[in-house]
């Protein structure tokens, strides 16, 4: 068992809790940030609205995900099964908020068990200084207000690794939930994780200000919520600290032109019911592009923290559920783990990128016949240089080894290379043989799952970095795969992945 994450109970246990919000001023801090020249008399009454509230609330309890940072918690919808791809949403709280809070607010926990996804719900890092408030490092408006190096980007997109070595993660179905400084995440995560947001939904957050990465070959959709008389995130942009964030309508529009697409905006007739203390259907509903991935809800009248309706975290979710990610072609969604296997077992290595993507278009033009790929493998040079001169038993116990880190049992021994003494099989067969024999929960299928999520993370971070994957560093990658056993760390080895490919770029 993958020691990141606790076992689950047959059951799960929510404690029921009441919300108290309260609306405090704390003197404390501010009168700090004065002290060192932080907040000016102008900002003074934005920095009272982040640390005006906080949520008290008792915390559900269910799973935890630990990848060295906390204890996160993870609620498991009843009807989870290995067998079913199930969406992950991820929630992220405000300024000096928490998780459990959060969702005590918002109420996502509730919808679990309905619409079957399992829900992140994690806590921001402590401040060093003040009243050492909890935030997440989004953008330079918010809400890093001390200058820490914590990278959030990189430590929530090994969280959402983490979870798909875990549970079985749909792939396309990967949203993002956030508030005021957790919106500003959102926004941040999909910038930056592109390939693996699928949506997001942002509540009073914003947008970088700038965005000048290449246009996403499958852009997140992106849903911001926000009320027009918010005097803590101004609807229509403004500064925190000296630092600038884009309106509602400009985070949009940052979207579309980071996104590649077209302004092409269209104000939907009907309106929504979210916000219980306004009369009617407060909210506009406006769809910035004619696919309708781009979208505003303006809460006309709604302030920084909305007293929502019961129907508002199902609105969020149906939007959310309507908006998976645009599946790529066959090339990489059918077949690329199947030529990473056989990296794996093969090689004992990750494939490089331009490997991974031409052997993928392969399968998928071949319908995964896999004749083309065992043939090149099996007479490539590197598939000569290294284990031509092993004997039939050696090459098949060296995928034992390659897979599993163990040597092949006597009867699998046996077995094998008999086939491949006879030609019945070739090595590459049995390799995936192998591999796609796996049973669940035991030693095998942990070590192969952490090798393949290490080196889909290795191959992934090639393909986005300045690095060079070359012959000479065949043997630092077989090295890499051949240290995961049972007692590794997953985030401990996508650590030394990122290490790894610093000395390539180096």
């Amino acid at each position: 068992m993958n020691p990141a994450v606790r076992p689950r109970s047959s059951k799960i246990i929510r404690f029921s809790f009441s919300l108290s919000v309260v609306f405090s001023v704390n003197y404390n801090i501010t009168s700090q940030l004065i002290n060192m020249n932080i907040l000016s008399n102008s900002t003074i009454a934005l920095f009272l609205r982040f640390v005006g509230f906080a949520f008290i609330a008792l915390p559900s309890v269910a799973e935890t995900v630990n990848i060295g940072r906390a204890d996160e918690q993870l609620v498991v919808p009843s009807g989870y099964s290995a067998s079913t791809k199930t969406p992950l949403v991820i929630l992220l709280h405000g300024y000096t908020s928490n998780g459990a809070a959060q969702d005590s607010y918002m109420k996502f926990s509730e919808l679990a068990d309905e619409y079957n996804f399992l829900l992140l719900t994690p806590d921001g890092t402590v401040e060093e200084f003040g009243d050492e408030n909890r935030f997440w490092n989004a953008t330079a408006a918010c809400c890093n207000f001390y200058s820490s190096s914590v990278d959030d980007s990189a430590y929530l997109g090994d969280l959402i690794i983490e979870m798909q070595s875990n549970f079985n993660i749909d792939e396309n179905r990967i949203f993002l939930i956030g508030h005021s400084n957790g919106g500003f995440m959102s926004h941040r995560m999909a910038y930056d994780h592109p390939d693996t947001i699928a949506a997001i939904a942002s509540l009073a957050g914003a947008s970088l200000l700038e965005m000048i990465r290449t246009t996403p070959d499958r852009p997140v959709s992106i849903l911001q919520i926000h009320g027009t008389a918010d005097d803590t995130i101004s609807f229509e942009g403004g500064s925190i600290l000296g630092n600038d964030y884009p309106s509602a309508s400009g985070t949009l529009t940052n979207w579309i032109d980071h996104n590649g697409t077209t302004l092409d905006q269209t104000e939907l007739q009907e309106k929504l019911d979210l916000v219980a203390s306004i009369p009617g259907n407060e909210t506009i509903v406006t769809q910035y592009n004619n696919e309708g991935t781009i979208e505003l809800w303006a809460i006309q009248g709604g302030s920084h923290v909305p007293q929502f309706t019961g129907n508002f975290n199902r609105s969020v979710i149906d939007w959310l559920y309507s908006h998976p990610k645009t599946p790529v072609s066959n090339t990489l969604t059918s077949f690329v783990d199947d030529v990473q296997k056989m990296y794996i077992a093969y090689y004992g290595r990750a494939g490089d990128p331009a490997g991974i993507s031409y052997w993928a278009e392969k399968l998928a033009v071949d319908g995964g016949d896999l004749s083309s790929i065992i043939e090149s493998f099996g007479n490539s040079d590197e598939y000569s240089d290294r284990f031509s001169s092993l004997e039939s038993s050696e090459l098949v116990d060296n995928i034992y080894q390659q897979l599993f880190g163990r040597s092949a049992d006597p009867d699998g021994l046996t077995f094998y290379t008999g086939r491949l003494d006879s030609g019945d099989y070739t090595l590459a067969s049995i390799a995936l043989e192998i591999a796609n024999g796996i049973q669940a929960d035991t030693d095998d299928s942990i070590i192969y799952s952490n090798k393949l999520a290490v080196a889909n993370a290795f191959t992934e971070a090639i393909n986005t970095s300045a690095a060079q994957y070359d012959a000479d560093d065949i043997n630092a990658v077989v090295a890499l795969l051949g240290s995961v056993d049972t007692g590794s760390v997953l985030s401990s080895l996508l650590v030394e992945v990122t290490a790894l490919i610093d000395l390539l770029i180096d």
